[in-house]
C-alpha cells in the first residue's frame, strides 16, 4: 500500500483566504467553551506523571462532544476538507460518506455548526473527524527503524541506538523531545489496509492510502493537497527537514 500525506489546500481561488492559514478560525466562544479539550488534548507534563499524554491518543474515548466557536473567515470558501488547530480535520457530508466506507481507525464524527464571519449565519453539514493515533508500541519495529538524533545531546550520539518503544519513550521523557524517524519500519501487526492513519509522536503527518485518494479524486473532493512519498522527499530536501520514509514488513 502506498500512502500519501494529506494537507490543507492554500490556493486562494479554492479556499478564499490569502494568508495560508486556512479558512477556519476560532471565535471568543471557542476560547471560552472548550476548556475540556485543552485539559485532555493540550495538557502538558504534570509532576512525575509519565502518562500525561496518553489520552491524546484516544479521541474516540475522550473527544465526547463537538468543538464550539468554529468560524469561517470573511474571505473563506467552504471546501469538503478543512483543517483547524485540532487533531483530525473537518469534513463535509460528502467526504464523511466516503470515509465511512473506508478502513479507518477508531474515530468520531461530531456534527459541527460553523459560523460565517461574513453573514453571522450557522453553516451545517460539517463534522469534526477525530481518530485515534498509533503510538507504534505494537506496530513499529524500532530495531529496523532509523532515527534523527543529531539535534540531541552527546548522550544520544555514537553507539547509542533506539531498539524498542521503551528506548524511544525514554528519550522523550528525558529530553522533552520526540525523535523523528528517518525510516519508520512497520511490522506485520500494523493494519496495512488502513486508509487513514496518524501517529502520536513518530510523525507529524496524517497519511491516506492511494486507494482512498483515488476515491476523493473521483468524487471531486475539495480543500486538500496530497503529496506522494517522492514529493514529500523532495520538499523535505528543499526545506532542510527530516524526510520520513515509511517501510512495511
Amino acid at each position: 500500500m502506498t500512502y500519501f500525506t494529506i494537507h490543507r489546500e492554500t490556493e486562494p481561488k479554492i479556499v478564499g483566504v490569502t494568508d495560508g492559514t486556512g479558512q477556519l478560525n476560532g471565535s471568543e466562544l471557542y476560547t471560552e467553551s472548550n476548556g475540556w479539550y485543552r485539559e485532555v488534548f493540550q495538557a502538558g507534563f504534570k509532576g512525575n506523571n509519565r502518562s500525561w499524554w496518553e489520552k491524546w491518543v484516544h479521541h474516540k474515548d475522550f473527544a465526547k462532544r463537538p468543538i464550539d466557536g468554529i468560524v469561517l473567515e470573511k474571505k473563506g470558501k467552504l471546501t469538503d476538507y478543512m483543517e483547524f488547530n485540532l487533531r483530525g480535520f473537518y469534513v463535509s457530508d460528502k467526504l464523511k460518506k466516503i470515509l465511512e466506507e473506508a478502513c479507518i481507525p477508531p474515530h468520531v464524527f461530531h456534527p459541527t455548526a460553523i459560523t460565517s464571519k461574513k453573514t453571522g449565519q450557522s453553516i451545517n453539514g460539517y463534522y469534526w473527524f477525530a481518530f485515534d493515533m498509533d503510538t507504534g508500541a505494537q506496530t513499529v519495529n524500532f530495531k529496523k527503524s532509523e532515527f534523527a538524533l543529531e539535534a540531541f545531546g552527546t548522550e544520544y550520539q555514537g553507539s547509542f541506538s533506539i531498539s524498542s518503544y521503551e528506548d524511544y519513550m525514554n528519550v522523550f521523557y528525558k529530553t522533552g523531545k520526540a525523535p523523528q524517524p528517518k525510516i519508520l519500519f512497520f511490522n506485520t501487526t500494523f493494519n496495512s489496509e488502513l486508509d487513514v492513519f496518524g501517529t502520536q509522536f513518530l510523525s507529524p503527518r496524517t497519511y491516506i492510502s492511494e486507494r482512498l485518494l483515488k476515491k476523493w479524486q473521483e468524487a471531486g473532493i475539495t480543500g486538500y493537497i496530497a503529496r506522494s512519498p517522492e514529493q514529500v522527499k523532495e520538499r523535505a530536501k528543499w526545506l532542510n527537514d527530516t524526510y520520513i520514509e515509511l517501510v512495511f514488513e
